[in-house]
């Protein structure tokens, strides 16, 4: 795929109002480039980051040329590369936050833009691959240690705390799981999430409370407990 990749990969400023997500096949329904639907917790989270640190998204979009407009790396003028309009392969909850944060805030530059590595001519199947490729981080969240997950829900707890004060907004449980990999149904109420109550009991900590569990984390993991 690195032959269908413009430039071998040098990103490009490209203005967010020209991202969408790809297309719907009108037979399925579905959009087959994409692997998994944008959800909502999760975008509403990128957000919140966001507005706090518009550079909070570090890692640059995948997008394909529309084939329409361009169907061959050959056939890309780059002069035009902030007129053509692109597909967002890797990086859709980031875009989908980045559109709507730019419908809020129309004149707030560090929304307009969004820096992207651009594909032309790819196949869907190629396409998931990609997409695939760029949740690397996500795949390896999901093999977190309990101890790993439970430092995460720390630090995001620490975020949430210092953004929104003692009153922590309640979709964060919810959240931190789904960031970890842990999906909860939206249609279960707290049922879901009550089976991981532990986790949160002992991440929702800070201060000295917080540093003596993590100390006996780090021994837990370093096996030096004795029993």
């Amino acid at each position: 795929m690195q032959k269908k990749l413009v430039r071998n990969g040098q990103v490009y400023n490209l203005p967010i109002t020209h991202i969408h997500r790809p297309p719907i096949d009108p037979t399925t329904g579905c959009r087959p480039m994409e692997i998994r639907e944008p959800h909502k917790l999760h975008v509403q989270n990128l957000k919140r980051k966001m507005k706090i640190n518009p550079h909070a998204t570090v890692v640059p979009f995948l997008v394909l040329v529309d084939p329409e407009e361009c169907d061959r790396v050959e056939k890309f003028d780059i002069r035009r590369h902030d007129q053509y309009n692109y597909y967002v392969i890797g990086g859709s909850h980031s875009a989908e936050a980045c559109r709507q944060l730019i419908k809020e805030h129309p004149t707030t530059y560090f929304f307009k833009y969004a820096e992207c590595k651009i594909y032309v001519g790819l196949t869907v199947d190629e396409a998931k691959l990609l997409a695939w490729d760029h949740n690397n981080d996500n795949n390896c969240r999901q093999k977190m240690s309990s101890i790993e997950r439970i430092r995460f829900f720390h630090h995001e707890y620490l975020d949430a705390l210092h953004t929104y004060g003692p009153k922590l907004y309640p979709a964060l449980r919810r959240q931190c799981l789904y960031e970890v990999g842990i999906v909860i149904d939206d249609t279960v109420k707290s049922d879901g999430i009550r089976k991981y109550e532990s986790w949160f009991q002992l991440a929702f900590r800070d201060g000295n409370v917080w540093d003596l569990q993590d100390a006996i984390f780090t021994i837990w993991e370093n096996k030096e407990v004795k029993g």
